[in-house]
């Protein structure tokens, strides 16, 4: 889904949301051996990929002050102080992905930890970032 408005006085805005999901039986080529060795009963179980964030929010907002005869901004001491100035904000916000939870905190090289829930049942948080120009 997807809003664009137009420049209106001196703001203009877009704003995308994306909704996906990316299911499957494995997330790299070696995820088939890794379920047979953590010893879980069905090897076709449709699960949550790794890279899986359902939820995508895109905006982008421009403010802007325009020269010449189109400047309508502030007149300090006979000058305009923010002629052709603006800012430009884009924010990104992801759903957490999902990954696999444990019982127990594991090494590298220790052997196979008890998982609690499904593979990949479990999501991180959202993450959120702003930049500005």
């Amino acid at each position: 889904m997807q809003y664009d408005l137009r420049r209106t006085g001196n703001v203009r805005l877009n704003a995308n949301y994306t909704l996906q999901f990316a299911d499957g039986t494995g997330s790299s080529s070696t995820s088939g051996a890794n379920i047979a060795r953590s010893g879980q009963p069905n090897l076709r179980y449709i699960l949550p990929l790794t890279f899986d964030s359902r939820h995508q929010v895109v905006m982008n907002m421009d403010y802007r002050y325009g020269g010449g005869a189109a400047y309508n901004g502030p007149v300090w001491f006979g000058k305009r102080v923010l002629e052709n100035a603006g800012l430009n904000v884009v924010l990104n916000a992801n759903s957490g992905t999902p990954y696999t939870r444990r019982s127990l905190a594991f090494g590298l090289t220790d052997g196979v930890t008890p998982i609690t829930g499904n593979i990949n049942g479990s999501r991180l948080p959202w993450s959120f970032r702003i930049d500005a120009t």
